[in-house]
C-alpha cells in the first residue's frame, strides 16, 4: 500500500510540472507574439527606403564588385554612394527591378575601371617614352656648335674636364702632361695642338715675359672654350626638352593593342547597361500601366454607382 501510495504522490507531482511548463511556454508564446507586433521594422516611406538600400549593398553583385583588398583596393563608400543615387533616381519597386538597378550600378562601377585602365596605360607609356627618348638622346644623338660635333653625354664630359683645367692652370700656372692628355677627345686637333705649344712655351722659354704672354693667351684659350661648350650644353638641353616633349606627345594615346582590348571591354558593358536599363523601364512601364488601367476601373466603378 506504501508503494502504491508513493508512486500516485510521483505522478502527480509529475503532472503538475508538465502543466507548469506548458502554462510558462504559452506565456513565453505569447510574450514573442506581442514583441513580434511591436518591432515592424522602420515605419516611415523615408526609413523603408534606407532599409531597402541598406539590403540592396549585401546583394550577391554588389558584395562581389568591389575590389576590398590588395594594392588594387577600391573605395566600398563611392560604390554606395552610386547605388544609392541610382536607386532614389530610378525608384524601383519589386525584387526584380532592384536587381536591375544593382545590374546598372555593377555596369557603371566597371566602365570606371576601363577608365581608369586607359589612364594606367597611358602614364605607363609617357613614363617610359620620357625615360627611354632621354636615354637615347644623351647617349647617340649629336649637336653641332661651331667647329664641335658631340653627343651630350661627349659635351657634359668635356665640360667637366675644361673646367678641370682652368682650375689647374690657375692654381700652378700651366698645364700638364696628363690634363692635355685628358682634353684631347674634348678638343678639336687644331686647338690641341696650339695649347700643347703654349704649354711647352711657359714650360721652357727663360723670357719672362714671353711666358707671362703665353700663359695669359692660354688661359683667354681655356675660359672661351669652357664658355663654347656652356653654351654647347645650354643649346643641347633646349633642343633635347623640345624633342622629348614632341616624342612624349606621341604617346598620349594608348598602343592599337591597348586600345582595340579597352573598347571591346567597354563595349560589352554598355551593352549590358543598356539592356538593364530597358528592362527596368519596361518593367516600370508595365507596372505604371497596371496602375493606371485599375484606377480607370475603379472610378468607372464608382461613377456607376452614384448614377445608380
Amino acid at each position: 500500500m506504501a508503494k502504491t501510495s508513493m508512486a500516485k504522490t510521483s505522478m502527480a507531482k509529475t503532472s503538475m510540472a508538465k502543466t507548469s511548463m506548458a502554462k510558462t511556454s504559452m506565456a513565453k508564446i505569447e510574450a514573442n507574439r506581442r514583441n513580434a507586433l511591436k518591432s515592424t521594422g522602420p515605419k516611415t516611406p523615408v526609413g523603408r527606403e534606407k532599409s531597402k538600400r541598406n539590403a540592396l549593398k549585401h546583394g550577391l553583385l554588389s558584395k562581389a564588385i568591389v575590389i576590398e583588398t590588395g594594392d588594387g583596393k577600391e573605395n566600398r563608400e563611392e560604390y554606395d554612394a552610386l547605388l544609392d543615387q541610382l536607386l532614389r533616381d530610378l525608384r524601383p519597386q519589386g525584387a526584380l527591378e532592384e536587381m536591375l538597378v544593382e545590374r546598372i550600378a555593377v555596369c557603371y562601377w566597371r566602365l570606371r575601371r576601363a577608365v581608369l585602365a586607359e589612364i594606367g596605360e597611358t602614364r605607363k607609356q609617357l613614363d617610359n617614352a620620357r625615360f627611354l627618348k632621354n636615354t637615347k638622346i644623351v647617349a647617340t644623338e649629336t649637336i653641332g656648335f661651331g667647329e664641335t660635333t658631340v653627343t651630350f653625354k661627349g659635351a657634359l664630359k668635356g665640360l667637366e674636364r675644361l673646367v678641370q683645367a682652368k682650375a689647374e692652370f690657375e692654381q700652378t700656372g700651366n698645364l700638364s702632361s696628363e690634363t692635355l692628355f685628358d682634353l684631347a677627345d674634348a678638343l678639336p686637333s687644331e686647338v690641341y695642338r696650339e695649347w700643347s705649344d703654349l704649354s711647352h712655351d711657359i714650360s721652357y722659354k727663360r723670357d719672362a715675359s714671353a711666358k707671362e704672354k703665353a700663359r695669359a693667351f692660354l688661359l683667354e684659350r681655356i675660359s672661351k672654350r669652357l664658355n663654347h661648350f656652356q653654351r654647347l650644353i645650354e643649346r643641347f638641353e633646349e633642343a633635347r626638352q623640345n624633342e622629348v616633349t614632341a616624342h612624349v606627345a606621341s604617346y598620349h594615346l594608348p598602343s592599337e593593342e591597348v586600345i582595340d582590348k579597352i573598347l571591346r571591354y567597354e563595349s560589352t558593358i554598355e551593352r549590358q547597361l543598356y539592356r538593364a536599363i530597358q528592362e527596368l523601364e519596361r518593367l516600370q512601364q508595365r507596372r505604371q500601366g497596371e496602375i493606371t488601367t485599375l484606377l480607370f476601373f475603379a472610378l468607372f466603378a464608382k461613377r456607376s454607382q452614384i448614377a445608380d
